[in-house]
């Protein structure tokens, strides 16, 4: 299960405005699991896919981070901004189609 937090703005290495995004994971499977392997997340801005941003400001080891089954844990990933209009996020099992959690940010 994945719900979605919240969005800060930020810049990546290069000092380009980046989006951080945090997500709440929970594991419902039967075995230890991590976000990473378990899902996968796209952003969207303008139609368009956003790159991974890389950023000191975003706690990567947290989608890598394996827990047992019942616990959850927040999890932090960061996508290069395109333009200043609004970011939509999906989340999606790793493999598979069904829409998991879905929100659009407002960057005004």
């Amino acid at each position: 299960e994945v719900t979605i937090g919240t969005l800060t703005q930020i810049t990546d290495y290069s000092g380009n405005l980046a989006a951080k995004i945090t997500f709440n994971f929970t594991n419902n499977s039967d075995e230890t699991a991590a976000f990473m392997s378990s899902v996968r997340v796209e952003a969207y801005q303008d139609g368009q896919q956003l790159e991974n941003a890389v950023s000191s400001d975003v706690n990567w080891e947290s989608a890598m981070t394996k827990i047992k089954t019942g616990t959850s844990l927040d999890v932090e990933q960061a996508y290069k901004l395109i333009s200043s209009s609004d970011v939509e996020v999906e989340v999606y099992p790793l493999f598979g189609k069904d829409k998991l959690a879905a929100q659009t940010f407002s960057l005004q």
